[in-house]
């Protein structure tokens, strides 16, 4: 048979096979060699080929093509969940004249103040790349753009300070009024909602400050007087800033009325146990207090969270379980009797980190689409509470 046919030579001096052995190792250590060098040699012509062949296909293309008109294309958010639906419909592609503004009512003032990150840190790089897509959202009800860059519109002035008491800049709403004069903040999209709504003048002034908590340095007068520090800088600063804005040329009406208040803040108070179980009652005072002292009885208060409680399986994450109290304490205070017409808490649409597809987009104070909705949901839920008496 076939096997039967095979024969193996034998070895009976041992001088011999080694010989063999070292002959049979020698020549096929040649083989492989050879082998592998003829491989390598195929690899690196494939690569020369194909580069030479990509490089010529994009000579060819860059000779032949059309240069766009327009703005440039912009990356796209991918993500399940809804958006805050929009109240008013209208569409503000260009922005009202001062004309449009009546100048026989009394301007109606906005303060956003809180915790520092509501100030926004969404660059102008970053929002410019997003720009396209946000624009061309039926969720939004305006637009961030025009044909000459970015949109901005004279009926609404924002005013950012840092608790210095003084205005550090003042301009017609448009990007540049976040952390810095390079980033957008929840005042853009708020103002857009607010001015859309009112024929009178709206001035946005956000108030900027160290964390601070409202049961040591944000702690209202009924709660401890005289107050602490940064609840009495505050106080000043809004009525000082305001009574200069009505001084000035920019002023569009016969004074300037408080009309609503942006509470984002509460972080700094679940740290701390004491502080934990004062701050619903020291929020509750802090709207009676501000009220009395910037001469607004009528004042509305919204209270907005920035972020959701992170999802997951760890119930005793200490960040989801702080941010998961402060939620019950905001809607405490907005449950309250007294408050029934006049306080709002807003949600948050987004979890803390947000799926994103840039990293340094994932918190939710640098995310461009979170401090739009924000922006735009807490006015939404204002001018709710700006038709009741």
């Amino acid at each position: 048979d076939f096997g039967s046919s095979i024969r193996f030579p034998t070895f009976e001096d041992s001088s011999a096979r080694t010989l063999l052995q070292a002959r049979t190792k020698s020549r096929f250590n040649l083989a492989t060699w050879l082998v592998a060098g003829a491989c390598g040699l195929a690899i690196a012509l494939t690569v020369i080929v194909g580069g030479a062949t990509a490089i010529l296909g994009m000579w060819e293309r860059a000779s032949t093509a059309e240069v766009p008109s327009g703005p440039p294309a912009t990356a796209e958010f991918v993500s399940d969940e809804p958006r805050l639906p929009t109240l008013n419909p209208a569409r503000q592609d260009w922005p009202q004249p001062s004309a449009a503004i009546d100048k026989t009512k009394p301007v109606k003032a906005f303060i956003i103040a809180g915790q520092p990150s509501m100030a926004g840190r969404v660059d102008l790089t970053t929002l410019q790349r997003f720009a396209g897509e946000i624009d061309s959202a039926a969720s939004h009800s305006f637009r961030l753009r025009n044909q000459q860059g970015w949109n901005e519109r004279d009926d609404v002035w924002a005013l950012a300070s840092e608790l210095h008491g003084h205005a550090t800049r003042s301009g017609a709403l448009s990007v540049g009024f976040g952390e810095t004069a390079n980033e957008i903040g929840p005042e853009l999209g708020l103002g857009h909602v607010l001015g859309n709504h009112f024929d009178e003048q709206v001035v946005i002034l956000r108030i900027s400050s160290p964390p601070q908590a409202l049961g040591d340095q944000f702690r209202p007068a009924s709660s401890d007087s005289p107050g602490g520090t940064a609840y009495q800088a505050l106080v000043a600063d809004v009525a000082n800033i305001l009574d200069e804005f009505e001084k000035s040329p920019n002023c569009q009406g016969t004074g300037v009325e408080v009309a609503g208040l942006f509470w984002i803040q509460g972080m700094c108070d679940g740290t701390d146990p004491q502080h934990r179980a004062a701050y619903a009652d020291n929020l509750a005072n802090l709207v009676r207090d501000l009220r009395k002292q910037w001469h607004a009885p009528a004042m509305k208060v919204v209270i907005a969270e920035f972020c959701r409680a992170p999802t997951g399986d760890e119930p005793q994450d200490p960040i989801r379980k702080n941010l998961q109290w402060l939620q019950q304490s905001h809607a405490q205070v907005a449950g309250q009797a007294e408050f029934q017409d006049s306080v709002r808490f807003v949600t948050a649409m987004h979890d803390i980190n947000i799926p994103s597809p840039e990293a340094t987009m994932t918190m939710f104070h640098a995310n461009p689409r979170n401090l739009l909705d924000l922006g735009e949901g807490c006015g939404h839920a204002m001018l709710e509470l700006q038709m009741r008496p």
